[in-house]
């Protein structure tokens, strides 16, 4: 836009290139709607991934337990204490409850397991 020597510059609308304040508006409601979602998403996220940490420390627990009984094996002991056949109630590890049941396999012994928190 060349002046001529003598005009005011005017600027009209038309003119104009800058951003208008309804645009600035609009850009931030969007941003504020996407940034919500986001941390919506994220906060949603996080009790599932506490449970599975939760389940991924109570099934450390459970092989440490299991480990526990293998070293427990000896032929004078086995029909007595933790490898008798039955059930097993409440066994306290830690913050863990077990339950487990053995029984027999064979000339072995099979053990199930529930532990819970």
């Amino acid at each position: 836009m060349s002046l001529r020597p003598g005009f005011k510059n005017i600027l009209r609308l038309s003119d104009n290139r800058a951003f208008s304040m309804v645009e600035v508006m609009i850009a931030a409601v969007i941003l504020s709607i996407s940034v919500i979602g986001v941390m919506a998403t994220m906060s949603a996220q996080k009790e599932p991934a506490l449970e599975s940490d939760e389940r991924v420390q109570a099934a450390l627990a459970a092989k440490q337990f299991l480990e526990g009984l293998r070293g427990k094996v000896d032929a004078t002991t086995y029909n007595t204490g933790d490898l008798s056949l039955g059930l097993h109630s409440d066994v306290s590890l830690g913050s863990y409850t077990v339950n487990y049941l053995v029984s027999p396999d064979g000339n072995a012994r099979k053990v199930e397991m529930n532990i819970s928190w």
